[in-house]
């Protein structure tokens, strides 16, 4: 690892960091996007089911006192229709960014782990 003044790191590491977090998330999502295309599970299909969601309506059954089945007319089922906004807006990101004030939680990885994880890469790469 680079020597540098105290309480500096040094540009490289952290371009490499971030290279690691780049590449390791382009790999999860890959992995995520084939294991979704391996079940059927497309863009089209969720969006599709998204704009059918947002039309809902719903019907009340109901059994009367002679026993007979009664049904209502279709009315607009707002809870469903809420969600499927709420999922189109995830789909088309509209739904602006939550920032929260995180304190003393854990992280994937330390900047120790990582700086460990750097150092075995330059051990590979330079044997």
């Amino acid at each position: 690892m680079a020597k540098c003044a105290r309480g500096a790191k040094p540009q490289i590491e952290d371009a490499k960091k971030r290279e690691i977090g780049l590449m390791a998330g382009s790999v999860a999502r890959q992995s995520i996007l084939d294991a979704c295309e391996k079940v059927g599970l497309t863009v089209e299909k969720t969006a599709k089911t998204v704009v059918a969601a947002m039309d809902a309506n719903a019907v009340k059954v109901q059994m009367d006192i002679r026993g007979v089945y009664q049904v209502s007319k279709p009315y607009v089922d707002h809870n469903t229709r809420l969600k499927a906004v709420e999922h189109a807006e995830i789909l088309l990101d509209l739904k602006p960014v939550e920032r929260r004030k995180v304190e003393g939680a854990l992280t994937l990885l330390s900047d120790a782990e990582i700086d460990m994880q750097l150092d075995l890469l330059t051990k590979k790469d330079g044997q």
